[in-house]
């Protein structure tokens, strides 16, 4: 099988899931901040919840390229929900179609709990998933990402849900 290769903001990714990143020794990896009142703390622990190895891999490259300094990846629901019970996340980034329990229902059982029941909740949505988005926004989704996306469009997104401006869920 021969290696499917494609590239986002600077991170080579083979179908075998390894990044290299192609930035030039020295360039800074992170993105510029563009200011303004919505930045967020980079400091903010994230989840991210993927069930492809490459893709969760590409996402938290990108996060850590726009700083956030405290990302974890949790393949899959059932890891998500066991890992937010030991660790406080501020936002949770899920993809809405996975195998076992679909980032749907994850969304539904964080906002059923009182005790994540205030977490923010991204919601990524492919092509084929893009139907979903009502019934996430019902279910209590804070905002939606459209795959494919780059490291400044996931950054803004991320502004949005937990910036000043974002809906009032505690934080």
């Amino acid at each position: 099988m021969g290696h499917v290769r494609g590239r986002i903001e600077g991170v080579e990714v083979s179908s075998r899931g390894h990044l290299n990143h192609s930035l030039s020794p020295g360039a800074q990896r992170r993105l510029p901040d563009r200011g303004g009142e919505n930045d967020c703390d980079f400091s903010t622990p994230i989840l991210v919840v993927e069930d492809t190895n490459t893709l969760g891999s590409v996402i938290i490259t990108l996060l850590n390229q726009a700083g956030f300094q405290h990302v974890d990846h949790a393949h899959g629901a059932v890891t998500a929900l066991t890992r937010m019970r030991t660790t406080r996340y501020r936002l949770v980034i899920s993809d809405v179609s996975m195998k076992s329990i679909s980032g749907l229902d994850l969304l539904k059982q964080v906002r059923s709990d009182p005790s994540s029941a205030d977490v923010r909740f991204l919601v990524m949505t492919g092509s084929s998933s893009r139907d979903l988005v009502p019934e996430a926004k019902a279910a209590g989704a804070d905002g939606f990402i459209a795959k494919p996306f780059t490291a400044q469009v996931l950054k803004d997104k991320i502004n949005q849900v937990l910036g000043p401006k974002a809906r009032d869920r505690g934080g």
